[in-house]
């Protein structure tokens, strides 16, 4: 349940500022409140790709199979699967980043490590078909697709773990506005994972420490979500596995419950077992039997 005085401090801290794309929030650690920014109406087309904007929901015909990766760095960019759309989860504001992925279309989801403003520059400079093929989500709510949905969070949790205090972020404020119950199977597209206890969670740090947000796992509850995307922390990336951390899903097995942390494109991925995962990205599939992580030839 949510906390009410948390909620209104939050939201008495919340002060509109000339940041690119939302309301700065002071406190112990200042952020944007990326989730704000105002989301595209309408339709429109990109490729295989159809779209409809409505009311913070954006609709789409054609995604089955996407790359999905956090950004570090543009080196590995060119030999990422052919045709497929990217994902960008976090690391949206790398330099070049868009130019290195080329004309295929592209999903943004600011994370703590992207400042506000270059995030609103970023996207200020979009024009023609590249309007249309880079798809920002900050604003977005729900992402819908035929298998079911995602329910979008951009932004570090209350500015932890946020690159600087211009950084994107969100609240309670934040997890309020998408909180009520979907229909059909509902998956989470977040930056920060939520906090787990389970042995194989997505939010395990250094040393296997649990560090993620309970406000997603607020989140995760009030929308029965089952699942989902994320890219902080980086040091479990690939490991996929029940969202209660409980079970471990394997490359390749399909499934409603699917929850995992995306590689880093430009810089081997450290996890919190000590290895080094030099992949990355992944595929990932959507079908009635839910997520899959693909197995990729090496």
């Amino acid at each position: 349940m949510f906390r009410p005085s948390r909620l209104w401090f939050s939201l008495l801290l919340a002060t509109a500022c000339d940041c690119g794309e939302g309301p700065a929030v002071d406190g112990p650690h200042p952020y944007v409140r990326c989730g704000e920014r105002e989301p595209r109406e309408g339709t429109w087309s990109a490729g295989a790709l159809r779209f409809e904007a409505e009311d913070r929901t954006l609709r789409v015909e054609g995604l089955d199979r996407f790359v999905a990766l956090t950004a570090v760095d543009i080196v590995g960019a060119d030999v990422l699967p052919a045709d497929l759309p990217v994902l960008v989860l976090g690391g949206t504001t790398t330099p070049g980043l868009l130019e290195g992925l080329g004309a295929r279309a592209v999903f943004l989801v600011p994370g703590g490590d992207d400042d506000a403003e270059a995030y609103d520059a970023l996207l200020s400079e979009l024009d023609g078909a590249a309007r249309d093929r880079v798809i920002d989500l900050a604003g977005v709510h729900e992402l819908v697709t035929p298998h079911g949905r995602f329910v979008v969070l951009p932004g570090a949790p209350e500015g932890r773990y946020a690159r600087g205090e211009a950084s994107c972020g969100f609240g309670a404020p934040d997890v309020e506005a998408r909180a009520s119950e979907r229909d059909g199977t509902t998956w989470l597209l977040a930056w920060a994972a939520p906090s787990t206890t389970g042995l194989h969670g997505v939010d395990r740090g250094l040393g296997g420490v649990h560090v993620g947000a309970p406000l997603v796992r607020e989140l995760a509850g009030s929308v029965g979500a089952r699942g989902g995307l994320f890219a902080f922390p980086t040091s479990t990336a690939g490991l996929a596995a029940t969202l209660d951390g409980d079970t471990p899903i394997a490359n390749d097995a399909w499934s409603p419950e699917l929850a995992v942390t995306v590689p880093q494109l430009g810089a081997p991925t450290g996890r919190f077992d000590e290895g080094v995962l030099t992949q990355s990205h992944l595929v990932i599939e959507l079908g009635e039997r839910g997520l899959r992580v693909v197995s990729e030839a090496p």
